[in-house]
């Protein structure tokens, strides 16, 4: 059944997060444990930009599961919202240390590029498109980062 509220909820993130935030939270009364279900829960969450429940969920996923990259994401997004940058890179980090994620790779690269660690950031977007040559993200933010570099003390 927890599969059912997963192909219902996760496409409707994005167009309809309020719905899917309700989809989330019916399957979470059978199955108040499963991960999948608090992804998205949080996710939806974080799309209705409300920060301070997301954040309470991507924990409650952590304490399930520590190593859960999701939740880990998910607590550098919560982060990003507030601006809380610093918070926001020791969690994509985190991320990086598990396993490959472009999203939080970008996420950091994002952040050093505007903290003008322009070199750093280039070896992040580097390895992101080492393994996702396409990833537009990535590229578009490695042209900015390269513009941002070569007006350095412009």
């Amino acid at each position: 059944m927890a599969n059912q509220w997963q192909e219902e909820g996760f496409p409707l993130i994005k167009s309809d997060p309020k719905k899917a935030l309700k989809i989330f939270e019916k399957g979470l009364k059978e199955d108040p444990k499963n991960l999948k279900l608090l992804e998205g829960k949080g996710m939806a969450l974080l799309q209705r930009v409300k920060t301070k429940k997301a954040r309470k969920v991507y924990k409650e996923l952590l304490e399930l599961d520590s190593e859960n990259v999701e939740g880990l994401y998910g607590l550098g997004l919560c982060h990003i919202q507030k601006e809380e940058w610093d918070d926001a890179l020791i969690y994509f980090n985190k991320v990086k240390a598990i396993q490959f994620h472009s999203k939080a790779l970008i996420g950091i690269g994002d952040i050093l590029g505007d903290q003008k660690k322009f070199k750093e950031a280039l070896d992040i977007f580097d390895e992101v498109l080492e393994t996702e040559p396409e990833n537009e993200k990535a590229l578009v933010l490695k042209g900015l980062t390269i513009a941002d570099l070569g007006t350095e003390g412009t």
